[in-house]
């Protein structure tokens, strides 16, 4: 491939593309469910703020919101005068039919709110190069401008297909490949070469193209232009889409998605070489794609994160987690990309990083840097990500920055100044330090701005790498306004850099002007350097480089920097290479994981599907390990066959793998195709496939199928059934909670008409336990509260405290074991803040009651405990609903496990972790029941009732106590309502009392287990911890079961029967 140095756009890089640019916003539809005009017409605020000209909508067919939610965006659109683009995606829910497209766009393509170019309507895509031939009758009856992304192709190959149908190219490669790489620009410059080539396959009406290459794609490199330059020299003069892109992580394994992309400088590179590639469009990736976490837009609620429900994610990964401070730059950086200058009235910094280090040892999920679906190496997610704090001011002139991380102080340099000090600067600190985080950024020792991060480095995640990162802002104050000193327009490159063996060669010829796109990437624009130069003749590649250099040579050696390596000064046979340098290696050869399997069979045919996918690119790293890497060699497009595999395997890498593999004919039936041929003489011979995508709708169900599956498999789906079923009683549970509240007022005096029987039957039971906590006195000639000292000591609670012949006394109460007592209280039910100490008057009975008159007398205790006027009676509702805040890691338990099943992670045995969550999961729904009985009964409570409906209460907060981590009897009052509850009342043969029994006792398996999944004492939910949990349960007695709840009784031996069914590996 011989480099295209387009020599007159590096002369004056903005002469060359005439047409207005635009910057889109990638918008996806399916996560609007929830949305009315007023929110689209927010959005649409927000975007024109930040100077983004129009949403791309990314609609995938099917989708029920579709039709309403394009109405709203146009009405929206016409509102706020912003403009809209259809971007079919035909990669999510599959292809588009070409009648709907036109249907569409019949309706909206002459709205008002369209975006336009030249007069027509612009039309997008993700994908679909399959359906190319469709858009020659679509732009046949309604003309439009098309652009679509059919990366997958590559920019030549797309440019090409259905008779250059693309008037255009968008391209999808916003992100690095390579670890040891920025983002380049080659891949965009290839699409510029791809639409500019001459003849086209017929009619030649392809206009431009849009590339998705957004990200890295290698783990040594940042994102490059190279993939850029790749579309402009397929492009040539016709327009170009680049795409641009903050960040790249996702976790959704039902979509077959867990891998990430290097992220930690894109942003602001990729504005950056925008002013180099000078696309006419870019489309930001994303403004709300939040399951791939690069959304600048922000988060709308719960109702817009359904993806990472649907997806399956093991812990939501982007709850809480705005990252609308990425667009504050964006009307700085989209001016300069626009006209070639921007002004600057306010300086600001803004600061992002990950919140676990690499050595915090959390749970990665299964996460690779890079993804085989893409043909890249897949590695550890360390090979794409480094620890460490990254960030970019706003700034009128020169400043510094200060880091301080946990209490520790950094000053790094800038990795990046722009000339003349007006501009956009970034830098980084790489450190693993932990702690709360602060960028400060000075000038002549003042504060200029300031950034401090909410969320510290260090903090847990449900025991998971959070991959998604955190962003703070911090603006400074308003200043006069300052723009840079030259127009990009007017501006020639002053320096540049590039990778691999071209950095060198790049570096120096790009700080006078020569910064082929297609080879080298541009970063800083000012006035010429070396006019007064003299200049020697040119120079030529030197013994065995190809004619990639021959441009490079000829400047560098003409400036008397002609390095043996690379150049020399004689001319020799020019070698056209056909492999560009610029692209990533691949893997060509590997050999199967032997982890990834357990059975010789199993293993053979893994060896089959490993050795063909690894050899031509295609080599997931939990399935295979990749022995060699090279250049892409793909299969010969002859032997394709088309075929699919019949279902979908529990590990990822294998379900993939299989996918690729097939549709090359090589299938091997033990691992790819149905489960037909497996088990027919008994699970012992190998083992079942497991159908992934299926879907469950009871234990019951699935108990009913676990004798044909394999254990992680039945394990699987039950995780997922119990996961539904938690989702059903919390909506259960929304329902109940407002009529609970009907109860209070029966509860709350029954509370208090049984606290002085409590203190009573304490104080007054004969040599009771009352001796041991007071020393009384009694005084038989007058009641007087002074005459203490003429009394007699007595026993608190033998004869003398009760009545003799004896008409007027005073009795002394001395609190001398203030501990014991209240323990004692507690014991029975009653908060010792119930009670307080005062004087008891009494009138005694009649000692003669056949007397006409009756001398009744009078007596006086002082310092007897009574209630307390206006005692405060805790309302259980308050504990139910503490409880359902720890549901939500109870969710995050369930989910993680299934994730860790699923892409065979759990190193423990996947029946007893199945086992084991589902008794937490049992304990909320026997929760809601009792709630659920309890707003049945409360509005018409009797005397006959009123003990059912207290116990109703004690039983749900029983339920609940082990999911806010307390125990009943060993911890503070709220987690002793229940134990006073039980004790204060009479109710004997409730099933509270007997609960109560199993609850209270933290070593009993219902309470550990809970504990256990909501990490109370930091144990955890290893293998080791569930297998303990497992053999508890599994020794709890008869009565042990009968005293839980309905909900256990009614479904655990549906649990037991999956878990005992399931088929047993040899």
């Amino acid at each position: 491939m011989r480099i295209i140095t387009f020599i007159l756009c590096s002369i004056t890089l903005l002469a060359c593309h005439g047409e207005a640019k635009a910057v889109f916003a990638h918008f996806m539809v399916g996560n609007t469910a929830s949305y009315n005009q007023a929110l689209w017409e927010t959005e649409m605020e927000l975007a024109k703020a930040s100077r983004i000209d129009a949403f791309a909508l990314n609609i995938a067919r099917g989708e029920k919101m579709n039709a309403d939610q394009i109405k709203n965006a146009f009405a929206a659109a016409r509102v706020k005068n912003f403009k809209l683009l259809f971007s079919f995606d035909y990669a999510d829910r599959g292809p588009w039919p070409a009648g709907e497209v036109l249907d569409l766009l019949r309706q909206y393509a002459g709205d008002s709110a369209h975006f336009m170019h030249n007069g027509l309507p612009l039309v997008s895509t993700f994908e679909g190069p399959d359906q190319a031939n469709d858009w020659i009758s679509i732009k046949a009856q309604v003309p439009c401008f098309f652009v679509p992304d059919w990366s997958s192709k590559g920019a030549e190959p797309a440019s090409k297909l259905a008779n250059g149908v693309a008037d255009g190219l968008f391209n999808w490669a916003a992100w690095p490949n390579h670890p040891n790489w920025s983002k380049d620009t080659y891949i965009d410059a290839s699409y510029r070469r791809a639409l500019g080539n001459k003849p086209k396959l017929a009619n030649g009406v392809a206009d431009g193209l849009f590339n998705w290459a957004a990200w890295p794609n290698h783990p040594n490199w940042s994102k490059d232009t190279y993939i850029d330059a790749s579309y402009r020299r397929a492009l040539g003069n016709k327009p170009y889409m680049m795409p641009v892109s903050p960040w790249f992580y996702t976790n959704l394994p039902k979509y077959d998605k867990n891998w990430l992309w290097r992220g930690e400088t894109l942003w602001f590179d990729r504005w950056a070489q925008a002013l180099h590639v000078q696309p006419e469009w870019i489309q930001i990736i994303s403004w709300n794609d939040y399951g791939e976490s690069h959304y600048i837009g922000p988060i709308r609620g719960d109702a817009s994160l359904v993806a990472l429900d649907d997806g399956k994610a093991p812990f939501n990964y982007v709850k809480g987690i705005e990252h609308g401070a990425w667009r504050a730059f964006l009307p700085y950086a989209i001016s300069l990309y626009k006209t070639g200058t921007g002004t600057i009235t306010q300086e600001g910094v803004m600061m992002w990083y990950r919140q676990q280090s690499v050595a915090s040892g959390r749970n990665d999920g299964g996460t690779t840097a890079y993804t085989a679906t893409h043909m890249q190496p897949e590695g550890k997610w360390t090979e794409g990500l480094k620890d460490g704090v990254f960030f970019a001011a706003q700034l009128g002139s020169n400043a510094t920055a200060e880091v301080t991380i946990g209490g520790q102080t950094f000053r790094p340099s800038w990795r990046f100044e722009p000339h003349g000090g007006v501009g956009i600067y970034t830098g980084f600190v790489h450190t693993s330090a932990l702690g709360a985080v602060r960028v400060d950024i000075r000038r002549n020792g003042g504060l200029v701005a300031s950034a401090t991060g909410a969320k510290p480095i260090g903090e847990c995640q449900q025991g998971y790498y959070n991959f998604n990162p955190v962003i703070y802002l911090g603006w400074g104050a308003s200043i006069a306004a300052r723009s840079p000193p030259i127009n990009i327009k007017d501006a020639t490159c002053i320096e540049g850099t590039g990778i691999g063996e071209f950095e060198d060669l790049c570096k120096y010829t790009c700080k006078y002007n020569y910064c082929p796109v297609e080879a080298c990437m541009c970063l800083k624009y000012g006035p010429l350097q070396g006019g007064n130069i003299v200049r020697g003749p040119p120079g030529y590649p030197a013994a065995n480089r190809d004619t990639n250099y021959d441009g490079l040579c000829a400047v560098a050696c003409s400036y008397e920097y002609c390095p043996p390596k690379y150049c020399g000064k004689v001319k020799l046979t020019p070698i056209v290479s056909s492999v560009s340098p610029f692209t990533p290696s691949s893997c060509t050869s590997g050999r199967a994981n032997t982890a990834a399997v357990s059975s010789e069979h199993a293993l053979r045919a893994l060896e089959q599907i490993c050795s063909f996918g690894c050899k031509h690119g295609y080599c997931p790293i939990d399935a295979c390990v990749c022995e060699k890497t090279g250049a892409l060699v793909l299969p010969k497009p002859d032997t394709f066959t088309g075929d699919t595999p019949d279902f979908g395997w529990s590990l990822i890498g294998i379900r993939l793998l299989c996918r690729y593999t097939c549709g090359w004919g090589v299938c091997p039936q033990l691992l790819c195709k149905s489960e037909d041929s497996f088990c027919a003489g008994g699970c012992a011979l190998s083992y079942r496939p497991c159908y992934y995508q299926t879907d469950y709708a009871s234990l019951e169900a699935l108990a009913g199928q676990a004798s044909n599956m394999e254990p992680d498999c039945a394990s699987y789906h039950g995780l997922n059934v119990l996961a539904n079923m938690l989702e059903g009683w919390e909506t259960e549970y929304e329902g109940v909670k407002s009529g609970y509240d009907d109860a209070w007022p029966t509860y709350e005096e029954y509370i208090r008409d049984a606290v002085e029987p409590a203190i009573s039957k304490i104080m007054t039971e004969k040599n009771g336990v009352a001796t041991k906590f007071f020393k009384c006195w009694r005084f038989d000639d007058g009641v007087n509260e002074n005459q203490k000292h003429r009394g007699r000591e007595i026993s608190c609670t033998g004869d003398d405290r009760f009545w003799g012949p004896q008409l007027f006394r005073s009795f002394w109460f001395d609190l001398i074991d203030a501990a014991g007592f209240n323990a004692t209280l507690e014991e029975a039910g009653v908060d010792p803040e119930w009670v307080t100490f005062d004087t008891v008057s009494t009138t005694p009975p009649c000692l003669s009651p056949g007397d006409q008159f009756c001398n009744r007398g009078f007596r006086a205790e002082y310092g007897y405990p009574v209630p307390r006027e206006n005692l405060v009676v805790p309302n259980p509702k308050d504990l139910v609903g503490k409880a359902f805040e720890g549901v939500n890691s109870l969710h995050e338990a369930l989910s993680s496990s299934s994730l860790d099943i699923g892409a065979d992670i759990w190193h423990g045995s996947p029946t007893e972790l199945f086992d084991v969550l589902a008794v937490p999961v049992f304990m909320v729904g026997d929760a809601i029941g009792s709630m659920k009985e309890i707003k049945d009964i409360a509005k018409k409570v009797n005397d006959a009732k009123k003990k059912d409906l207290i116990m109703l209460i004690i039983e749900s907060i029983l339920m609940v106590l082990p999911l806010v981590g307390v125990i009943v009897g060993q911890a503070g009052r709220a987690g002793l309502m229940a134990a006073r509850l039980v004790h204060a009342i009479e109710a004997g043969g409730s099933t509270a009392l007997t609960l109560k029994d199993v609850i209270e006792n933290p070593d009993s398996a219902p309470v550990a287990i809970a504990m256990m999944v909501l990490d109370v004492a930091g144990a955890g939910r290893s293998p080791d911890n569930v297998n303990q949990m497992s053999q508890m349960k599994s020794l709890m007695d008869a009565p042990t079961v009968n005293n839980m709840g309905k909900q256990f009784k009614l479904y655990n031996p549906h649990v037991s029967n999956i878990v005992s069914g399931a088929c047993k590996k040899s």
